[in-house]
C-alpha cells in the first residue's frame, strides 16, 4: 500500500510539468516513477503524456501501448481504460 500511494503522490508531483511546458523535469520524474515504482503505471501513462506533448509521436504510442499492457496483465484495470491507451496509441501512430 506504500508503494501505491508513493507513487501517486510523486505522480502527481510530475502533472504539472506538462502542460507547464517543462517537459524535460516531467520526463525526469516519470524516470523516477519508474525506477521506485515499477509495479504501478503511473511512470509509463505519465511517460507517453510527455511524448505526446512533445510530438514525439511515435515513442508516445509506444508508452501507451505498454501502459494498456500493464494494465491487461494487473488486477483493478477495467476494459475502458486499456481501449483508451490503445486508441491513443493508435491514433497517434497514424498521424506519422
Amino acid at each position: 500500500m506504500i508503494s501505491l500511494i508513493g507513487a501517486f503522490t510523486f505522480s502527481n508531483d510530475a502533472q504539472p510539468f506538462v502542460p507547464a511546458d517543462r517537459l524535460d523535469e516531467a520526463e525526469a520524474v516519470c524516470h523516477e516513477l519508474l525506477s521506485r515504482y515499477p509495479d504501478q503505471i503511473d511512470g509509463t501513462e505519465r511517460l507517453a503524456e510527455v511524448y505526446e506533448a512533445r510530438g514525439e509521436k511515435k515513442k508516445a504510442a509506444q508508452y501507451y501501448r505498454k501502459a494498456a499492457e500493464f494494465a491487461q496483465t494487473s488486477p483493478g484495470f477495467d476494459q475502458e481504460l486499456i481501449d483508451r491507451y490503445l486508441s491513443q496509441s493508435k491514433h497517434l501512430e497514424s498521424q506519422e
